[in-house]
């Protein structure tokens, strides 16, 4: 599988740099499809913020195509999911495209088990790099240690 997300020189569609300014200017996307609302922006730096659900825990995280073709995901990769960027703990997970969005699969479920997310919590993820991420994760609030008796 090929560890690269972006489109080698051959396969680009020659675009003006004034058409590749204008994508990575956008400042807050909004996108309501699903049952979860997709906040980000392209920066520098980029990032994106997703509130969890049941479905996402158990089978992939769902992207909007627009943020992924922004930040330079192309074709189909491996992303690696840290978080701290101070340490070396990472997990990999698999981006797949479609023509509606992109998923994150494979490793991704693990994430999410190692570091107990669950439905409520929200995960920013600030992309390092195209195929590194960090990912901040706020804890839903309701959430309790100890439940009463």
């Amino acid at each position: 599988m090929n560890q690269f997300c972006t489109e080698t020189s051959k396969s680009k569609k020659n675009k003006s740099n004034a058409e590749g300014q204008k994508m990575l200017q956008g400042s807050m996307n909004y996108l309501n499809k699903g049952r979860t609302i997709s906040v980000f922006e392209i920066g520098p730096p980029a990032w994106i913020k997703k509130e969890i659900n049941a479905s996402t825990i158990e089978s992939h995280l769902s992207l909007p195509l627009p943020f992924c073709q922004a930040i330079g995901l192309r074709q189909r990769c491996m992303i690696t999911l840290k978080t701290s960027t101070s340490s070396s703990k990472s997990w990999q997970a698999r981006l797949n495209l479609y023509q509606n969005g992109c998923q994150l699969v494979g490793g991704w479920k693990s994430f999410c088990l190692d570091n107990g997310i669950r439905v409520g919590d929200v995960c920013t993820m600030q992309i390092i790099e195209t195929t590194l991420w960090n990912v901040m994760v706020d804890r839903r609030e309701d959430r309790t240690i100890n439940p009463p008796l």
